[in-house]
């Protein structure tokens, strides 16, 4: 029988056993240095996970506070370009109530009028009157215009130049 194993009972020969015996204790020893590694990673991945959350927090708190001026301003500039409409709306309402207030007038005197010296005198007044309304109405507009453009800037001009 040279070359050939004895067989024990069970039927595997004894170097199968220690050389399944090696295998087990190296599976165990590879499982718990897996296991081991896996803690350590698990946590330093963990903590890697919490800096980055922390740095992304950060990053969005500092770009909230960058772009807090930007919309603020936009926000502000809105306002004075609502106003401003709203402004230029009654003012352009306010006109043409008065012109037609004024056309009536003009076109109640004419109809009595019965002189043609009164009647170019009160078309010569009728027109002043209108250019008078109009060149009104047309600074009260370049006040507002103007007054919308500065007003937001006042906060960063300096005091003395602001009118406070």
């Amino acid at each position: 029988m040279a070359g050939r194993t004895k067989k024990t009972i069970a039927g595997h020969s004894k170097e199968t056993r220690k050389t399944r015996a090696h295998a087990a204790r190296s599976v165990r020893r590879t499982a718990d240095d897996l296991m081991e590694t896996g803690e350590r990673v698990a946590a330093t991945f963990e903590h890697q996970v919490d800096e980055a959350a922390t740095a992304a927090q950060n990053q969005i708190g500092v770009t909230a506070a960058n772009t807090k001026p930007i919309v603020d301003a936009m926000i502000r500039v809105g306002q004075q370009y609502m106003a401003f409409v709203n402004q230029f709306g009654n003012g352009t309402l306010q006109l043409a109530g008065e012109r037609y207030r004024h056309n009536l007038e003009f076109a109640k005197s004419l109809a009595q009028c019965r002189d043609l010296t009164a009647a170019i005198w009160l078309q010569r007044n009728w027109a002043l009157q209108a250019a008078e309304d109009y060149m009104d109405q047309t600074a009260n507009m370049a006040r507002a215009a103007a007054s919308s453009a500065l007003q937001p800037w006042q906060a960063l001009m300096p005091a003395d130049e602001a009118g406070t």
